[in-house]
């Protein structure tokens, strides 16, 4: 029996097959006299033809003008100088088509009796667009709404960062947009932006479906001869920083309940690399899916994270290493050890026979099955275009990915992951991480959000001159002394506004801890009620009552003066934080899941955070509180501003009233 085993631990792996022939689907070219390069990819399974155009513009630095590519992505598509915003709509939707448009190229879709109908108005948008100052003032305010909820968002601010340390804050890939440079920006600069870059001459067009050329081309040079040609500027693109020695960034999230954990640095790499196919191979082996070593460590392994991913991104500009986790803060610095280690035993160690072979079985499966999808022909033909290959690059791409071997793996590692010089990019609340970051050895240096250099959060406490029955004293006296302690129930109504959508927004409240919410908005009716001993959030007719420890933090909680809550007195200040020109009372009552902050020279409550557990890990809300003015005699907050994980909204309360509550409300 042992011999029999062991004679069965000791047989080779059997010798991979010969990669199988590969029949890609054809495809016809042909130039306008403008310079528009059109493809066609026939597939006339389907009666559905879609039009894909890519703009190919070289990558350069917008400067104080960065945002102006967003904002023409949302403005295309707005109408045309033909038909208004609403026609246009309209018509695309009768004849059930998609169209789509943004500042790299657009997109349109239909059956294919509709389709020169559809592929004329696409050719409108893309060459005859209609820009309005009332469609602009639209877009820029939803703009900025965007990036004042993605401020202490952790995973954009993660990115953003990521991007920043990698390339510089000057590179068009390290450049970032803020709210004071769209703020900034006229529908002029749209208009320049569109005129300069919007140009055919250095632009793709790819049919697929139910077409032939000759359709095609009808079709192309009807619509799309006359979009004028322009002149095409590119830059040098200065160099991308480069790691001398493995580094720690830190960039402090004073809000994040979890660390984004990354490793990112440029790197040069092509599809036309000699070492393309063997990189790909490794990276998918170090990062890649599910069976990754990155992930069978972190998350299968340890348990700390729902994925971590990595590997190298070719570009024929500048390629990048990366890898990402997000993590909880207690474990962040044992990420960070496990992360180098995974890369470290990538260049010293060749990869087992069966793992190369089931990478190469994966890239086989996926490979076969994407060619089934037409838009794959599509893609494969424009990249072959785009980035110089040979007409063999995917014909000949599982042979070269067979005749990857485990030296070549570990020689593409050696040269790619870097180890020694790895910048790590740790995202999260650095008065916590830091300091335990700081033991591994590393040179660490700290950032805020947006990349300037801050001295080490968990280094400049600031002494607390008050207690907490001071601070008590003070608040209340702030908010109404005498008036508010005699308060027995409140009524506020407003507007909320989430999303670019604007609905009604009506509270009440009971003291100590009864509250009842009416969200009305998009069609929808959203309510939350809490009664003192349970309660229940409403909306569509469902209704979904809270857990024991939605009711243990909410219990004895006073949500209009949380001052009075039972607890408060026992509360500790922790500290005295700064943010921009403000100082704030850090305080935090014991076995509760908020944290408070009060503005020390005011004592009003500026900002409350908040934890939840979900089942993708802890998310904090963040409630900020602007606008105090007086009702009766009481100082109240009358905006509202609140962040909840990915989700933004504010209200904004223009109606307040005392007494008139019944605890039978509540119900």
């Amino acid at each position: 029996m042992a011999a029999t085993t062991q004679a069965q631990i000791d047989r080779p792996m059997p010798t991979p097959g010969p990669a199988p022939t590969v029949n890609l689907g054809k495809s016809h070219e042909f130039k306008l006299s403008n310079g528009l390069t059109v493809i066609v990819v026939e597939n006339h399974k389907l009666p559905r033809v879609s039009a894909t155009l890519s703009i190919d513009n070289p990558p350069a630095a917008l400067g104080e003008k960065m945002g102006v590519e967003g904002l023409l992505s949302q403005m295309l598509g707005t109408g045309t100088q033909a038909l208004s915003k609403e026609e246009f709509n309209q018509r695309i939707e009768q004849l059930g088509a998609r169209v789509g448009y943004s500042s790299s190229g657009a997109s349109a879709s239909s059956l294919t009796k509709y389709f020169d109908e559809i592929f004329g108005y696409f050719a409108q948008g893309v060459k005859s667009p209609k820009f309005t100052e009332a469609e602009f003032k639209a877009v820029k305010d939803r703009y900025i709404e965007g990036i004042k909820s993605d401020e202490k968002n952790v995973e954009s601010a993660a990115r953003r960062m990521s991007r920043v340390l990698t390339y510089g804050a000057s590179h068009p890939f390290g450049e970032f947009e803020t709210k004071e440079q769209i703020e900034k920006l006229t529908l002029a600069d749209v208009q320049n932006f569109y005129q300069t870059s919007y140009l055919p001459n250095n632009s793709y067009l790819v049919f697929v479906g139910d077409i032939n050329k000759a359709q095609a081309q009808k079709l192309a040079e009807k619509h799309l001869a006359d979009w004028k040609k322009g002149t095409i500027s590119a830059k040098p693109l200065p160099n991308a920083p480069l790691a001398k020695t493995t580094t720690i960034e830190v960039v402090d999230m004073p809000n994040a309940v979890q660390s984004v954990v990354s490793v990112s640095y440029p790197i040069t790499l092509t599809k036309k690399d000699p070492d393309y196919y063997a990189a790909q191979v490794a990276s998918t082996i170090l990062g890649g899916d599910f069976g990754s070593r990155l992930n069978m460590n972190l998350r299968e392994k340890h348990g700390w994270t729902y994925g971590a991913r990595g590997g190298v991104s070719d570009s024929r500009y500048v390629g990048r290493f990366f890898t990402n986790a997000t993590v909880r803060n207690s474990v962040t610095d044992s990420a960070v050890v496990e992360t180098i280690k995974e890369m470290q035993a990538m260049t010293q160690t060749p990869v087992s026979a069966k793992e190369l072979a089931d990478v190469k079985a994966l890239y086989l499966g996926n490979f076969v099955l994407s060619l089934e999808r037409p838009e794959t022909i599509a893609r494969q033909a424009l990249t072959t275009k785009t980035d110089g290959l040979s007409s063999t690059f995917y014909k000949d791409y599982l042979q070269n990915i067979n005749k990857v071997t485990p030296a070549d793996v570990q020689r593409v590692a050696t040269k790619y992951f870097r180890p020694t010089q790895a910048r790590v990019v740790v995202t999260g609340k650095a008065e916590e991480i830091g300091p335990a970051l700081k033991k591994l050895g590393y040179p660490v240096t700290f950032y805020d959000q947006y990349g300037n250099k801050i001295e080490d959060p968990s280094t400049r406490k600031t002494a607390v001159a008050i207690s907490t029955e001071q601070l008590i004293e003070n608040n209340l006296k702030a908010q109404g002394g005498d008036k508010l302690k005699a308060l027995n129930s409140l009524t506020q109504e407003g507007k909320i506004k989430m999303m670019g959508m604007e609905g009604e927004y009506k509270a009440s409240y009971m003291m100590p801890d009864k509250s009842l919410a009416t969200i009305k908005i998009m069609g929808m009716e959203i309510k939350t009620v809490f009664d003192g001993e349970k309660g229940y959030v409403s909306q569509m007719g469902q209704e979904m009552k809270y857990d024991a420890n939605t009711v243990k933090q909410l219990q004895g909680y006073n949500s209009v003066f949380p001052a009075l809550s039972k607890g408060f007195a026992s509360a500790k200040i922790l500290d005295v934080v700064k943010e921009g020109d403000n100082s704030y009372y850090k305080v935090k009552m014991e076995g509760s899941n908020r944290t408070e902050y009060y503005d020390t020279k005011t004592f009003l409550l500026a900002k409350t955070e908040m934890v939840t557990s979900t089942p993708m890990g802890d998310m904090l809300s963040t409630m900020h509180y602007k606008d105090y003015k007086s009702f009766e005699g009481v100082m109240l907050p009358t905006v509202v501003d609140t962040q909840a994980g990915p989700q933004s909204f504010t209200i904004t309360l223009n109606a307040m009233k005392t007494g008139g509550v019944n605890a039978s409300d509540f119900k």
